[in-house]
């Protein structure tokens, strides 16, 4: 199967200035190992088979702005997707024997790469609301004390103005599904949040939930359904992940009896 055929180029083009940031295409060049030509005819869209697998490896191993390996992957057409979830992977070389390594190898540094980025989402993350309550001049301090449910999912705990506040990190939108689907996918993680709030028996009638958001169309889908049987403080906060802000704060549900 040729590549060529499902090589955007001006989505790799896009990715590629991204991780390239602020740096001239001659420092990017030296810090990823790559060829200044190179880089400049991808940016410029003029190469029509994508970089090899190792190429892009090289690319993202100095790759700023957050831009992934598998997000570069995606955009070279080295991967063709199955139904909504998952992938299966092609090269343009013939298969051989180790192909079986190969593909290893490629989740090994899939997995090791996605937890990298959401380690790193979640710092921007906390940094955005911590920053928010310095600027507020907001007392708080990290709580430990929460029940470890709550560590299964990207997230802050927070004791402010006396009263316990839990942080649930969303994830920002990803880029190999249509934005129907993702916007929809999205939304069902929130319903999920819901079920673990509700679900939740360590939560004071104090407590308050707060989910975070970093896309405005997610922000406003959530807040035109709100629940509406839930029992507890739930706000609805979103950030600007690239200008270190929080631009909205919102009510989803309250506790009746608070």
């Amino acid at each position: 199967m040729n590549n060529e055929n499902h090589f955007n180029k001006t989505s790799f083009a896009r990715l590629l200035d991204q991780a390239k940031g602020k740096r001239s295409i001659n420092q990017y060049a030296r810090d990823c190992g790559v060829s200044t030509a190179h880089i400049s005819r991808f940016l410029r869209e003029l190469v029509d088979s994508p970089p090899a697998p190792e190429t892009i490896l090289k690319l993202v191993s100095s790759a700023h702005g957050g831009v992934t390996y598998e997000e570069l992957m995606d955009a070279a057409g080295h991967f063709i997707h199955k139904e909504e979830t998952g992938y299966e992977i092609y090269h343009n070389e013939e298969k051989n024997d180790d192909s079986q390594s190969n593909s290893d190898d490629f989740y090994k540094i899939r997995r090791k790469n996605h937890l990298e980025r959401r380690e790193r989402r979640n710092r921007i993350f906390k940094l955005n609301i911590l920053t928010y309550l310095y600027d507020e001049s907001l007392e708080f301090r990290e709580i430990n004390e929460i029940d470890n449910i709550w560590r299964r999912r990207n997230s802050l705990f927070l004791e402010i103005k006396n009263q316990r506040n839990i942080f649930l990190f969303e994830g920002p939108l990803r880029d190999e599904i249509s934005e129907d689907k993702r916007m929809i996918h999205h939304f069902i993680r929130v319903l999920d949040m819901y079920g673990e709030i509700a679900l939740n028996e360590s939560l004071d009638p104090s407590d308050r939930c707060v989910i975070v958001v970093d896309h405005p169309d997610i922000f406003e889908r959530i807040l035109r359904r709100k629940p509406k049987l839930l029992n507890i403080n739930i706000d609805l906060m979103l950030i600007n992940s690239r200008e270190g802000i929080v631009e909205r704060s919102e009510p989803l549900c309250t506790n009746f009896t608070d």
